[in-house]
C-alpha cells in the first residue's frame, strides 16, 4: 500500500490498494476464463490496539476485513475452498471472478472476529488449524523466533542456510 496519511484516503481506496497488492484486481482484470484467486489470511485484529499475537502485521484490521468482503460479497463469486479445489481438480472452468478465501495457522481472531463477518457477508471460508498451536503445546516456529530475537535484544541477526550466510 501506498504509505499517504490516513485522513487523505478513503475507505475504498484502502480497500482497492490492498487488493491491488494481494494481486487480486490484476487477476481479476487479467483472468481467463476458468481461472480463480485463493485470498489467504492469517488473522483479523481490533482496529485499535495491539491483537495479543507476535505477528500483529499479519493480521487485517477488522475494519479493512469487513470492507473487502463486502466488496469481494458484491463483485466477486467466492466459493468455498472445496469447490474451488474440486473444478480444478476435474478440469471443470470455474465461475468468472471466482475467489476461496483461506485462513492460515487457525488464530483465535478466525473465530472471534473474521467469521461474524464473512457470516455477514454469507462467504465461505476454510481456516487450516494447527492442532498443537490450537491446544497450546507448539508455538509457530515464527514466534519462537521472534521471541528468540527479542530475548537477546540483537542488533543484527544473521542466518546460514546451505553455507550461505544472511
Amino acid at each position: 500500500l501506498n504509505l499517504i496519511p490516513a485522513r487523505m484516503v478513503s475507505r475504498q481506496q484502502i480497500v482497492a490498494s490492498t487488493l491491488i497488492s494481494m494481486g487480486l484486481a490484476k487477476r481479476a482484470r487479467n483472468s481467463r476464463t476458468g481461472q480463480g484467486c485463493v485470498l489467504t489470511f492469517h488473522g483479523v485484529r481490533d482496529d485499535h490496539g495491539p491483537s495479543g499475537v507476535l505477528d500483529d502485521e499479519l493480521h487485517t484490521p477488522v475494519r479493512l476485513f469487513r470492507d473487502l468482503c463486502r466488496h469481494l460479497a458484491e463483485n466477486y463469486k467466492v466459493l468455498p475452498l472445496q469447490d474451488f479445489v474440486s473444478a480444478l481438480k476435474r478440469g471443470r472452468a470455474l465461475p468468472d471472478r471466482a475467489v476461496a478465501i483461506t485462513f492460515d495457522d487457525g488464530y483465535e481472531s478466525n473465530y472471534r472476529l473474521a467469521f461474524p463477518i464473512l457470516r455477514e457477508f454469507s462467504l465461505p471460508a476454510a481456516i487450516f488449524l494447527c492442532t498443537g498451536y490450537v491446544d497450546g503445546t507448539v508455538r509457530p516456529w515464527f514466534h519462537r523466533v521472534e521471541l528468540a530475537v527479542a530475548r537477546e535484544r540483537v542488533r543484527e541477526l544473521g542466518i546460514r542456510i546451505g553455507g550461505n550466510f544472511f
